[in-house]
């Protein structure tokens, strides 16, 4: 009995003056972690059209010919992936370079007023939000274009954050005589980076963000809040990032500081992906002498895309731009 004691005691003691040992070198040393665009994407710098994805987009659709539709995203020869009375879905490439090829998909309607572009946040495919995407377009006669990032679904290359700028507005350019009447964009979270952008460099009429980021500051920032909680929080004093000078640069706090055009925002109070002050801090920074910041108080970083909410969002949208 005493030999054990003395044993745990030992192990008691060994842990103690390790834990004194890590502080003292927080504190005389500090931690240095290093932040690339790798450390920030994980693994999600290629998401293919696999089953267990599509499984989990499809299951709960009730209409059997769009379920059979979405099947079909693997093939990528298949150019008209869905038609009914009211929308057809079309499915096309833009070629980048030699190395990349970009899938997306255009919503038509039977009467065309107006354009709306749509970029998602990294880490899932478009085809999460296409339910809703085809709602905005049936109900509001909206031409929608919807991009599927580099490394992403039928998308060549690999998913890079500082590239895609560059890869949006080849995009763009190559589409834009193919645009109808008034032009919104819409970003979602990581979306809305490029959203925003391509609404500053090419002066549409409309930007909408969803739970957007406002600048690499803050979002690191938070993330370091964020995962330093309980009894690591002692550490975060001492925790230095060493960031990447292209992903410090990223903001649409600069962006908006540009752009005159309608400017509509959504997020969610209980968002624990990116925090609702982000969008406050980008309702400050906008210029736009039309501008207005929606909170839902629940439904966290996905808030915008529930029924109820939807619906909220399309019908502002649409109510700004007279169709």
């Amino acid at each position: 009995m005493q030999t054990m004691f003395i044993v745990k005691l030992r192990k008691k003691l060994c842990c103690f003056t390790a834990f004194q040992f890590v502080i003292l070198l927080l504190i005389f040393n500090s931690c240095s972690i290093r932040i690339t665009e790798k450390t920030i994407l994980g693994n999600y710098y290629k998401i293919p059209y696999d089953s267990t994805r599509i499984s989990r987009y499809i299951k709960n659709i009730s209409d059997s010919s769009f379920v059979a539709a979405i099947k079909t995203l693997p093939n990528k020869k298949i150019n008209i992936l869905y038609k009914d009375d009211n929308l057809t879905i079309i499915r096309d490439y833009t070629f980048i370079n030699d190395t990349v090829s970009l899938e997306y998909f255009v919503f038509l309607p039977q009467n065309i007023t107006q354009t709306v572009y749509v970029f998602c946040g990294y880490g899932e495919l478009s085809i999460g939000i296409f339910q809703n995407i085809m709602k905005l377009a049936k109900n509001n006669n909206a031409k929608v274009i919807c991009l599927s990032y580099s490394g992403y679904g039928n998308s060549t290359g690999a998913f890079s954050i500082n590239k895609q700028f560059g890869y949006n507005q080849i995009f763009y350019e190559k589409l834009k005589t193919e645009n109808i009447g008034n032009l919104s964009i819409i970003g979602y979270s990581m979306g809305s980076l490029y959203a925003t952008s391509l609404a500053v460099d090419n002066h549409v009429d409309n930007l909408i963000l969803l739970a957007p980021i406002s600048d690499g500051k803050d979002f690191l920032k938070y993330m370091k809040h964020s995962n330093t909680k309980g009894i690591y929080k002692l550490f975060s004093p001492f925790i230095k990032l060493n960031v990447e000078d292209n992903l410090m640069k990223i903001s649409n706090v600069e962006k908006l500081q540009k752009f005159e055009g309608n400017v509509e925002l959504f997020h969610a109070k209980d968002d624990r992906t990116l925090p609702f002050t982000m969008s406050e801090k980008l309702y400050q920074s906008s210029i736009s002498s039309n501008k207005n910041l929606t909170f839902f108080d629940t439904g966290g970083h996905a808030a915008s895309f529930q029924k109820e909410n939807w619906d909220k969002i399309v019908e502002l949208i649409f109510s700004k731009t007279g169709n």
